[in-house]
């Protein structure tokens, strides 16, 4: 296999994008009604592209799944292969990356849970903690983006249970324990998002090819396609073609297609520099965003219910107005996850030093001893 450059480039943009498309599509619907109900007069050409634009928040997050296939579970592998597979290491950098940002994300969501509704849900909170939402809880404060971190740590665990066996050269207990459970998990959760983040993790295996343009060329056909594909079946307002739906595939073989191509597409445009100064500066900015993007993800939903707390409410035309309170709710949110960023995300590099002084590898061989 060949060594991937020590910079990966396109990756963060590709990062930032997805956490901002994600983001837009949960302001649109809190800004805006649904295309439908939007008055004659708003009803243009523009207005259904912009509205199916921002609509694809749902293939955002399988961009997300398969990026972290790519970076977390194609790399762990890689280490098990080689033999240089650490559990210590591997569960406190994913504990720190996963936990640094999420809780007070979590504690910014009780806040406007309290403030909106007078409770806090403390057992649905500690669930939540423990990635139980979407299996025996629903998401916290109905922050729905959560839903999607259930199924990033159990695909972490995965990784951790399949690394802890391969490292102990047998399938003893604790593994074996451990990947029952996250089997277990994903008959409750829906597999094919398990399988989006393997096929990420496999693609991390591929090499370069001869022709990239190509092969870019070829994956983004293939993306747009699966998009269309998921649109339909998933009942697009916008599309009006809801009749069509029996004549397609299942909703979960589009959005494997789209896993596939994404991949493709992912491990092919990580060769591609950045050459004209535009490029450059896109790429050099959206790095630089990426670093708050985990924190958008998971922040921009409760400003979203406390602004409709204090009277936001969706518009029927797609007025000055409308458009201008758009882009300041966007501006909002992007300047609130900076700011949680800056108080926060930012230190996980400290936290994860600081846990790895705190549990030494001698108290990790003891537990597993335990469990074997």
């Amino acid at each position: 296999m060949n060594k991937h450059p020590k910079h990966l480039y396109w990756l963060d943009s590709m990062r930032f994008i997805a956490a901002l498309m994600v983001a837009v599509a949960h302001i649109r619907a809190a800004v805006f009604v649904d295309f439908g109900s939007l008055d004659s007069s708003s009803k243009t050409i523009f207005a259904a592209i912009a509205f199916a634009v921002t609509r694809i928040s749902n293939e955002a997050v399988v961009l997300f799944f398969v990026l972290s296939g790519f970076l977390v579970g194609g790399r762990a592998l890689h280490k098990m292969m080689q033999g240089e597979f650490d559990c210590h290491s591997y569960a406190i950098d994913r504990i720190s990356r996963i936990f640094v940002p999420l809780i007070p994300a979590l504690l910014l969501t009780a806040i406007v849970l309290y403030v909106t509704q007078g409770t806090l849900d403390v057992s649905v909170l500690a669930a939540n903690i423990f990635s139980l939402q979407g299996i025996t809880v629903e998401p916290y404060g109905g922050n729905e983006p959560l839903w999607s971190l259930s199924y990033e740590i159990w695909f972490y665990v995965l990784a951790f249970a399949v690394g802890w066996a391969v490292t102990q050269k047998q399938l003893s207990l604790g593994p074996l324990l451990a990947i029952f459970v996250v089997f277990v998990v994903f008959i409750y959760l829906d597999a094919a998002y398990l399988l989006c983040w393997i096929l990420g993790a496999a693609v991390f295996f591929m090499p370069k090819v001869k022709y990239i343009r190509s092969t870019l060329i070829l994956s983004g056909l293939t993306i747009g396609i699966s998009i269309i594909g998921i649109q339909l079946t998933s009942g697009s307002n916008i599309s009006a073609l809801d009749s069509v739906e029996r004549f397609l595939l299942p909703i979960e073989v589009f959005r494997l297609s789209l896993s596939v191509a994404m991949g493709l597409f992912v491990r092919q445009v990580i060769e591609l520099k950045p050459r004209h100064k535009l490029a450059v500066q896109f790429e050099s900015f959206s790095s630089k965003m990426a670093k708050s993007s985990y924190t958008l993800y998971l922040t921009h939903f409760p400003l979203i219910h406390l602004l409709q707390y204090f009277g936001l409410k969706p518009s029927n035309s797609l007025n000055l107005h409308a458009l201008m309170m758009f882009l300041f709710v966007v501006l909002l949110s992007l300047l609130n996850a900076y700011l949680f960023y800056w108080l926060f995300e930012r230190h996980t590099q400290s936290v994860r030093q600081w846990l790895r002084s705190r549990v030494p590898k001698e108290n990790k061989n003891k537990l597993v001893n335990a469990l074997n």
